[in-house]
């Protein structure tokens, strides 16, 4: 059986709703520190969430999100990056 991915354009973690088109050029800590997680320390009565994500059957753990690019944490949950950018901005 061939599981259906989601398009990916809402991330609801535990501290809101992150839009696909706000993660372009911006890394995964601001995303968290812009949603009320710290990347460094997280306080899990409140965010238990962002200790670790689980999507498209990976699993990233916080350390991972605090390296890695927005684009390529993405790309590692399955979205297109590219098809979602033509739809955010315009590139010639």
């Amino acid at each position: 059986m061939k599981k259906e991915l989601v398009p990916l354009e809402t991330l609801n973690l535990a501290c809101g709703t992150v839009v696909v088109h706000q993660l372009y050029g911006i890394d995964m800590r601001s995303i968290l520190s812009m949603y009320g997680g710290k990347a460094s320390q997280v306080d899990l009565s409140e965010a238990a969430a962002l200790r670790s994500t689980t999507v498209n059957g990976k699993r990233l753990t916080m350390d991972m999100l605090d390296e890695m690019p927005a684009s390529d944490y993405l790309e590692i949950m399955g979205a297109q990056v590219k098809n979602f950018q033509s739809t955010t901005a315009q590139d010639s």
